[in-house]
Formats: structure tokens, C-alpha cells, sequence
């Protein structure tokens, strides 16, 4: 085939060959389309897949947003602080504090007298939180079901601070009460009601938590309300 010849053929060939290079080109765009797909959705579920409880909680996993089995068991134990890997869009984790919280109480007392009844008004912080293992002296463990009534067993963190107030009040009061006249200062109230804690706060295990302290700062009579005349 002469120079001229060779010129004209490739010439007539020109279009087929740029046409071939760009169907070559288009696949390759949507392949690496494809793939940068694939890539972000990887990504995105392997970012779904890994969850990090912080330190001071303690993570419930939920298996399509349940966390207990029809019987009312767990379905997974509890998450302790750090990296857990899951299934991406099956599993997920509810976080609980177990952080010691305080809880402001102010309130009076009112003791009977012949003559009417002495007030006094009395001012405590309470520590309250999440039932651990006591026997756990280093690390408490907390129990699924403590915390599981913690998170769920209520409406919100703070109906469940007035409930800890509440309960902690009406102790508080009873502990007053109980002290004999002489006896109703701030320094003895404060011991009397730390020996008796314990065993004296009823009414929050069914959510989970535990007052674990309270300190007395403020217990001081303000009178005598008459309410009638001494015989």
C-alpha cells in the first residue's frame, strides 16, 4: 500500500478508533463511579458498625431497637467503656450514665409540740447513680437490668432526678423526726441519716439507681407555730 494509500485508510478508520476510545472511556467512568459507590457505602457502613462507649457509661446494645427478648432477658450484655463492633443497621446502643450525680434538697421540718410544732428547715446534697456491684471494689459492674430500668424505666433523666429528690426528702424527713429533741442537730442528723442510708432509701431499685450519699448542710429551727394554748 503506497504512503498516500496508508494516509486515506486511517483517515477512514479515524472516527471508528475515537469512537472505540470513548466507549472505553464512558465504561471506565461508570465503573469508577461504581466503585467509588461500593466504596462510600463501605465506609459508611463500617462507620455505622463501630461504636465507642466513653468512659463513665456503660452501652446497651439493641438488636432492630430492642433491648430485651420476649421474656424480658437481655439480648446482649452490657457495653463497658472503649471500641464494640456490631452490625450495621441492626444493632445500635443506647448509652447510660453511671456518673455519680448530686441532687440539691431543701425542705422543713415540722415537729409537734403541746404547744403547737417547732420548724425547721433542713438543706442536703444527695449522691446518687447507677446500682453497681458493691463486692466490685476497683471497676463496678453494672447489672443489664439496673441499667436497662434506668435508661427505659422512665421518661427522662430529669423525672428521674425529681424521683431521686423525692424519695431522698421523705428519708431525710423521717430521719429528723426520729432524732430525740436534744438530740436534733445538724451534726447527728448528718451521722444518723449516713448510717441508715442504705437500708433506709426505698423505692429506686426498680429504676436502677442508688443514693450513695448524702451530706447535710443545713438543719435549723426557725420557731413555734402556736396552734393552741398549753394545758
Amino acid at each position: 500500500m503506497s504512503f498516500i494509500g496508508a494516509n486515506v485508510e486511517m483517515a477512514r478508520m479515524g472516527p471508528e478508533i475515537l469512537g472505540f476510545q470513548a466507549d472505553g472511556f464512558g465504561d471506565t467512568l461508570r465503573i469508577g463511579g461504581a466503585v467509588l459507590t461500593a466504596s462510600g457505602t463501605l465506609l459508611y457502613s463500617l462507620f455505622r458498625a463501630f461504636k465507642q462507649v466513653p468512659e463513665g457509661f456503660v452501652g446497651i446494645r439493641t438488636f432492630n431497637g430492642r433491648a430485651l427478648d420476649r421474656n424480658g432477658e437481655p439480648l446482649h450484655p452490657l457495653l463497658e467503656p472503649g471500641g464494640h463492633w456490631m452490625l450495621p443497621f441492626i444493632h445500635d446502643v443506647e448509652m447510660v450514665n453511671r456518673q455519680h450525680q448530686t441532687t440539691l434538697i431543701e425542705t422543713t421540718v415540722d415537729v409537734t409540740r403541746r404547744d403547737g410544732f417547732q420548724q425547721y428547715r433542713l438543706g442536703a446534697v444527695a449522691t446518687w447513680g447507677v446500682l453497681s456491684d458493691r463486692t466490685k471494689s476497683i471497676r463496678p459492674v453494672v447489672s443489664f437490668r439496673d441499667a436497662y430500668n434506668q435508661f427505659y424505666g422512665i421518661d427522662s433523666f430529669e423525672d428521674l432526678e425529681v424521683l431521686v429528690a423525692g424519695t431522698t426528702t421523705r428519708y431525710l424527713v423521717d430521719c429528723a423526726l426520729e432524732l430525740e429533741p436534744e438530740d436534733r442537730t445538724i451534726d447527728v442528723l448528718n451521722d444518723y441519716a449516713t448510717a441508715n442510708l442504705i437500708e433506709g432509701i426505698q423505692g429506686l431499685d426498680p429504676y436502677g439507681v442508688g443514693v450513695h450519699g448524702v451530706q447535710i448542710t443545713e438543719f435549723s429551727h426557725s420557731g413555734v407555730i402556736q396552734i393552741g394554748t398549753t394545758d
